[in-house]
């Protein structure tokens, strides 16, 4: 009887040897990759060197000419060893075919040469292009981050966050303040679309408390840059101031209708809407000086008119709004009457030799003989303040 470990041994010498096939079947094929890749270099050179060469080394001209030298000056030595017609011919054709393939490869050579060299502007221009739109993807995708930052202060921070936003708004560019303006104040925007929303105090003084601090933001923003270019100045600043007014013509009767209510509201957001009507006093006297310093009263006014019509006949007994809307109408008439233009400094009316009723007098009819009469009540508006 056989011994089993013997059996288990043959078989795993038997195991060997067929792992070791495989592995000199895989060392062959390793091998031949090797020589395979040896060979097209050597093939690679071989080639470049049939190209570069004739641009370095003559010595195939050199050559061919030499043989035909040898082979004609056979003819000074004993005749018979002159070479015959047919040699003769052929060292010269060898020679002249030398010279002509030397010739086309040099001039082939260096055409290609001039080609990849006239390529690299070219190519440095696409490179150019292509880091220029990198940069405009980057830029974009940093203004949606910018975007987003601003809306969530606005929107979702507190009043420290929107205030803190509203100020770095005013500093930052006025086109870029511009744009966020045109979207913050579309009418669409300002739509209610069932009756809840119109006694939807809460929701209404949201809207009105974040978009308080962009106007404080336009306002800065123009006062911030009165030494500026005046033309560009009022063409970015313009609109915007117009499209504030144009909105508080609606919201701030509105506004004033939540004062006049029982109901509590939240303080946090009664005080923004306060900073809201405060705000927008700022930004009617920021208006109103940029208007009287580069003749452009009548826009002013046809800007100005339709707020007034809609807020002069208010009655702001128990208001809780009343003394922020005072206080900003009052700014906006003390202005008028001493004619402030953009660049001068602020007036303190708080001097005992300041004159106030007169100069709310005078400013009162300075904003009637401006606007005119038809539709607003002066008598009222006086009453008011």
């Amino acid at each position: 009887m056989s011994d089993p470990r013997i059996a288990q041994l043959e078989q795993q010498v038997a195991g060997l040897a067929a792992r070791n096939q495989q592995l000199e079947a895989h060392l062959a094929s390793l091998e031949q990759q090797r020589a395979a890749a040896s060979q097209a270099r050597v093939s690679a050179v071989k080639t470049g060197g049939r190209w570069l060469l004739p641009l370095l080394d003559r010595s195939k001209v050199v050559r061919s000419f030499g043989e035909l030298a040898d082979t004609v000056g056979r003819m000074t030595g004993p005749r018979e060893q002159w070479p015959t017609r047919e040699d003769i011919l052929e060292r010269a054709r060898l020679f002249m075919e030398s010279c002509v393939r030397f010739t086309v490869r040099r001039r082939t050579s260096f055409w290609l040469f001039s080609v990849l060299a006239a390529s690299i502007p070219f190519l440095q221009l696409w490179v150019v292009v292509q880091q220029n739109e990198i940069i405009r993807n980057q830029n974009e995708f940093f203004e949606i981050q910018v975007h987003d930052v601003v809306s969530r202060s606005m929107t979702e921070g507190d009043r420290n966050a929107r205030l803190m936003t509203g100020a770095l708004l005013s500093r930052a560019n006025l086109t870029f303040l511009a744009d966020v303006v045109d979207e913050a104040f579309d009418p669409e925007l300002a739509g209610i679309y069932s009756a809840g929303g119109t006694r939807a105090a809460k929701r209404r003084l949201e809207d009105a408390a974040f978009r308080g601090f962009l106007i404080r933001a336009v306002s800065r923003g123009v006062l911030l840059r009165a030494d500026d270019d005046r033309d560009e100045l009022v063409e970015v600043a313009q609109p915007m101031m117009r499209k504030i007014m144009v909105d508080a013509a609606d919201r701030v009767p509105s506004l004033m209708r939540f004062g006049e209510g029982e109901g509590e509201l939240d303080p946090e957001l009664a005080e923004q809407a306060s900073n809201y009507l405060f705000q927008l006093g700022a930004l009617v006297r920021t208006y109103g000086r940029v208007a009287r310093s580069e003749g452009l009263e009548e826009e002013f006014a046809a800007d100005l008119r339709p707020l007034l019509r809609r807020v002069s006949s208010l009655k702001l007994a128990g208001n809780r709004f009343a003394e922020a809307y005072a206080l900003a109408m009052d700014g906006v008439v003390l202005d008028a009457a001493e004619s402030l233009e953009l660049g001068d400094a602020d007036i303190d009316w708080g001097r005992d030799d300041r004159d106030v009723e007169a100069a709310r007098e005078r400013g009162i009819a300075a904003l009637r003989g401006a606007l005119g009469s038809e539709g607003i009540n002066w008598d009222a508006f006086a009453q008011q303040l």
